[in-house]
């Protein structure tokens, strides 16, 4: 069974930690992009399952 991979799109380290732990204890792939533009680059470059995605960013609204 292929697992689900989630891109988190978080300016706050610890919320975005605390997500991701939740998400890899069950078996997810997890990858983190702290501001808009490099969340942007990411889920261009790879197909994501699921994208969370925060309101306010550093460097613009998600």
């Amino acid at each position: 069974m292929r697992r689900l991979s989630v891109l988190i799109i978080e300016g706050n380290d610890a919320i975005a930690a605390r997500v991701g732990d939740y998400l890899a204890a069950r078996d997810m792939v997890v990858d983190f992009a702290a501001n808009a533009s490099q969340g942007v680059q990411m889920a261009m470059a790879t197909a994501y399952d699921v994208i969370i995605l925060d309101l306010s960013l550093p460097d613009g609204a998600g």
